[in-house]
């Protein structure tokens, strides 16, 4: 929780807290990412496709648009994010290493 600051150096103050806040999360973040079970959750929930454009560099909408979708695969293929909320959640706080 961050308060409104009383003065000038109540706010150099929470500005401070705030950097030493976000550099403690930025150094979990990137020892979460490198951590081999999130590092296989990712691979089998499939976060690397996200970086994948979803249209090809000569396709338009309404090519996209077009195209038949089968809902009963798609929704067969799941995404197992629950596991990478997980792990995440006992990244934080120091549950897991």
């Amino acid at each position: 929780m961050s308060y409104t600051p009383e003065d000038p150096s109540g706010m150099w103050t929470s500005a401070a807290g705030c950097m030493r806040n976000y550099l403690i999360l930025k150094e979990k973040a990137a020892a979460w990412r490198v951590h081999h079970q999130v590092q296989e959750a990712m691979a089998a929930s499939r976060v690397d496709q996200l970086r994948i454009p979803t249209l090809a560099p000569a396709e338009s909408v309404t090519d996209l648009m077009a195209e038949e979708l089968d809902v009963a695969v798609t929704a067969r293929r799941g995404f197992p994010y629950e596991r990478l909320d997980q792990l995440a959640l006992d990244h934080l706080p120091g549950a897991r290493g």
